[in-house]
This record gives structure tokens, C-alpha cells and sequence, in this order.
């Protein structure tokens, strides 16, 4: 057994995740040999995030570690993505969660306060020793 993720103590079979529509980056669309895989959490482990297979997708080392614990959606504005990326992502997120688009959106949303709350939180905490 292989572990599922290198940032959390979970281990299940990789080939759970990495099938043959895995062969993409989720964030770059490069095809990735099997070497150059990463699983990525889309909303990550410290806002909240799961580590359950609609919460992961395939991206390579590059982008992952560029990525690093940004929530998905801020993470493509930052980088310019078009709106009608962001939506199909979305749309995409929601299917294979089994929410509605307006659900998914509202968790996005929900993800990216977090990261700015905790960014401040650490702010403060940095302001005041």
C-alpha cells in the first residue's frame, strides 16, 4: 500500500486516485508521466479541506509546490485565469462533489476567507512579540 498523500498520514491505494483520466495537471494542463504526479488537495487540509477523493487532483511538482496551501480558486486568479476557466473548474468541482455550482462556489469562497483569516490572525500574532 502506497501512501495517498505526503502532508498527511493517510494511506490507501494510489491507484485510487491515479487512473487513467489522471495523466493531466489540473492547474497547467501539462500531461504528466506517472513520475511527475502530485496529489493536490483543492481546498487544503488547513482550511478544512479532506482528504477524500473529491477533494484531490493530480498536479505536477511544479505547480503544487507553487500552489502550496492557497485555496484553489484564489490560486487561479492570481495566475490569470479567464473566468470561463474558473467557471468550467467550478462546474467540474461541483459534479464530482455531487453539489450544485452555487454550493461549490459558496465552499470556495468559504475556503479563501480562511486563508486570508489565518494570514491576518499570524499578522497579528507577528505585530504584538
Amino acid at each position: 500500500m502506497s501512501k495517498f498523500c505526503n502532508r498527511c498520514d493517510q494511506t490507501k491505494p494510489i491507484t485510487a486516485f491515479y487512473g487513467a483520466d489522471r495523466s493531466w495537471c489540473a492547474d497547467c494542463g501539462s500531461e504528466l508521466a506517472e513520475q511527475e504526479r502530485t496529489v493536490d488537495h483543492i481546498t487544503p487540509m488547513r482550511y478544512g479541506g479532506s482528504n477524500t477523493l473529491d477533494n484531490v487532483t493530480c498536479a505536477c511538482l511544479s505547480c503544487n509546490s507553487i500552489k502550496k496551501d492557497t485555496p484553489v480558486i484564489l490560486y487561479f486568479i492570481q495566475n490569470g485565469c479567464e473566468v470561463d476557466e474558473i467557471t468550467r473548474l467550478l462546474e467540474r468541482m461541483a459534479l464530482r462533489q455531487g453539489t450544485t455550482f452555487e454550493q461549490t462556489l459558496s465552499q470556495l469562497n468559504e475556503d479563501v476567507n480562511a486563508y486570508f483569516l489565518r494570514r491576518a490572525e499570524k499578522a497579528g500574532e507577528q505585530l504584538t512579540t
